[in-house]
C-alpha cells in the first residue's frame, strides 16, 4: 500500500492540551511458553492472559471506544492480542470498507509519539505493524523475508513522521490472523499478532526480557462515512496516553531501551532457531 495512505498519530490534529492531560498507563506483558496460543484470531487461547483496557478517542474529536491489549512473550517470540469494541463491517474489496489498525512501537528511546514527531518535530524512528484487510477471517498471514510489504494487506512499516512513514525495506517478521465475535451486545474485532522478539532489520523495535517499550494504537472505522473511514477520522490511543509503557519482566515502566542497534542483535542462526521453537504455535485456519 502506499506509504502516504493513512496519516496516523499525527500532530497537530489532536486536542491542544493532549500532552499536558495525557494519564500514566503500563502494561505488564506475561511470560509464558506460548505453548496454547495460536494465531487464528481466537480469543480463546488467550484466557490466562491479563487484559488491559485502552481508551481510543476519535482525531480531532471527543468520540472515543473501548479496546482491549494482551501481551504474552517467551524467550524468543511476542505474541499480541488488539481487540476493539465494534460492529462487524468487512468488505475485502475495499480497505476503506474494513477496518484497519496501526501498532505503534518506540525504535528510538526519544521518538516522539506522532509517528515520531513530538510537538511537530521529528525527534526518532517508530515501528508500525499496519493492518488494512484483504484477507477473511481466521487466514494467517506469514512473513515475508525480503520487504515489509506483507502481500495480504499486514505490512511491517517504519516512520520518522507523518510525512515520512516507508514499508522495512529488509523484511516483514509479522505472523497475524483476525476474526470478530459476532455478537450483537458486545461486537469485537480481534487482530492478533506475532513477532520473533529480535529481527535482522533496524527499522523494527527489538524487544527484550527486563526491559520496558513504548505502545501507542490506533483503529480506522469503516462506518465512520458512508464511503468508509477516512485517513484523518481514526482513533487513537495518543490522546489519553502519550506512551503506553509495556513492561517486559522486571523493571521500572520508565525504563525505555529501544534504541536500534546499527548491528543485528540475533544471527541468522538464531532466526532460524526461533521459527523452529514457535512453529507449533502457528497454523492456518480450518473450519
Amino acid at each position: 500500500m502506499s506509504a502516504n495512505s493513512l496519516f496516523f498519530f499525527q500532530t497537530g490534529m489532536v486536542h491542544g492540551d493532549e500532552e499536558e492531560s495525557a494519564t500514566e498507563l503500563t502494561i505488564n506483558a506475561t511470560k509464558t511458553n506460548l505453548g496454547s496460543i495460536t494465531i487464528d484470531g481466537d480469543e480463546a487461547d488467550w484466557e490466562n492472559i491479563p487484559k488491559t483496557v485502552v481508551t481510543l478517542t476519535k482525531l480531532g474529536g471527543t468520540d472515543t471506544r473501548q479496546a482491549e491489549v494482551k501481551i504474552a512473550y517467551n524467550e524468543t517470540h511476542l505474541a499480541f492480542l488488539y481487540i476493539v469494541e465494534d460492529n462487524y463491517n468487512v468488505n475485502l474489496s475495499s480497505h476503506k470498507l474494513s477496518p484497519s489498525v496501526a501498532v505503534e512501537w518506540a525504535i528510538d528511546e526519544d521518538a516522539g509519539p506522532h509517528m515520531g514527531q513530538e510537538g511537530g518535530v521529528s525527534t526518532g524512528k517508530v515501528d508500525i505493524w499496519h493492518w488494512e484487510l484483504e484477507k477473511s477471517a481466521g487466514f494467517l498471514h506469514t512473513p515475508n523475508a525480503t520487504s515489509g510489504k506483507g502481500g495480504h494487506g499486514l505490512d511491517d512499516e517504519w516512520a520518522t513522521s507523518p510525512a515520512n512513514r516507508y514499508d522495512d525495506a529488509k523484511e516483514n517478521s509479522l505472523y497475524g490472523a483476525w476474526n470478530h465475535s459476532n455478537d450483537t451486545d458486545h461486537a469485537k474485532y480481534f487482530f492478533e499478532f506475532m513477532r520473533p522478539l529480535v529481527t535482522n532489520d533496524p527499522n523494527d523495535t527489538q524487544f527484550e526480557d527486563n526491559h520496558a517499550f513504548k505502545l501507542n494504537l490506533a483503529y480506522w472505522d469503516p462506518d465512520e462515512t458512508v464511503n468508509g473511514w477516512t485517513p484523518s477520522g481514526h482513533y487513537i490511543s495518543v490522546t489519553w496516553y502519550e506512551w503506553i509503557h509495556v513492561v517486559f519482566g522486571n523493571v521500572s515502566a520508565h525504563s525505555e531501551d529501544t534504541t536500534a542497534d546499527d548491528s543485528p542483535g540475533i544471527t541468522f542462526a538464531m532466526a532460524l532457531l526461533s521459527l523452529l521453537v514457535v512453529s507449533p504455535m502457528i497454523r492456518k485456519y480450518r473450519k
